[in-house]
């Protein structure tokens, strides 16, 4: 099969496995619907910038656009699991190099690592005051746009994020299909995966032994931007 009609088959499969119409899908890349209807036929073709949107959008891997194996969660949830441990594993290296005595000087280290407070499980409505109460102190370099640190609680999220893993967020207003996210509900503070369909928005648990969760206001706290684990 020619490989943008490939690409553009992957497409409509994923955005009707979202429920989502070509007209959606087009007001989120900024095209118009004939353009979308386009690519998905395989009549235009995409450009790798492009199939990044479509991939964050869609909440699927650029590799599941360019093959015509089915799309595979648990696998996915897998290799997701596998680019945290990676990315905290680089992180981490990064924290212990800048503060190696001798590294650099203490006014160089104190610009390349600050502090973010840690929480774990508190009622919503006490977040704030809990922040500024916190003791427990993260550090990590200044280049990542983070504002505090959650230790989860459950394993709702497991093979992605296990219990006690500490995750860095960043506090946001929205989000997009497919990311992680920091949520309240009903004053609990849930670690979950954010999908709209139409008007519900559903709180998806990586782990099947936990529910979905369908709500008409997400309670978004933040994004998760990365994490810290020993597994």
């Amino acid at each position: 099969m020619n490989k943008y009609r490939l690409i553009g088959k992957k497409i409509r499969e994923a955005r009707l496995a979202r429920g989502m119409e070509q007209t959606v899908l087009a007001e989120k890349l900024g095209y118009s619907p004939t353009a979308v209807n386009l690519y998905e036929k395989g009549k235009r073709k995409i450009s790798i910038e492009d199939l990044e949107k479509v991939s964050k959008i869609l909440a699927r891997p650029i590799g599941y656009f360019l093959t015509e194996e089915p799309y595979d969660e648990k696998s996915f949830l897998e290799h997701e699991k596998n680019r945290l441990l990676r990315e905290a594993k680089r992180l981490l290296e990064q924290i212990e190099q800048k503060g190696a005595p001798g590294s650099a000087s203490k006014d160089s280290q104190a610009i390349s690592i600050r502090s973010v407070p840690v929480i774990s499980a508190v009622p919503a409505k006490n977040l704030e005051k809990a922040l500024a109460a916190s003791a427990d102190l993260m550090p990590v370099p200044s280049g990542i746009d983070v504002d505090f640190a959650f230790r989860i609680a459950s394993n709702c999220m497991e093979p992605i994020y296990f219990e006690n893993d500490i995750l860095l967020v960043k506090k946001a207003e929205s989000a997009e299909n497919g990311q992680r996210i920091l949520a309240s509900v009903n004053d609990n503070l849930l670690v979950r995966i954010y999908y709209r369909y139409n008007l519900d928005i559903i709180l998806r648990a990586a782990n099947p032994r936990c529910n979905d969760i369908i709500v008409n206001d997400p309670g978004l706290i933040g994004i998760i931007m990365g994490a810290y684990t020993t597994r």
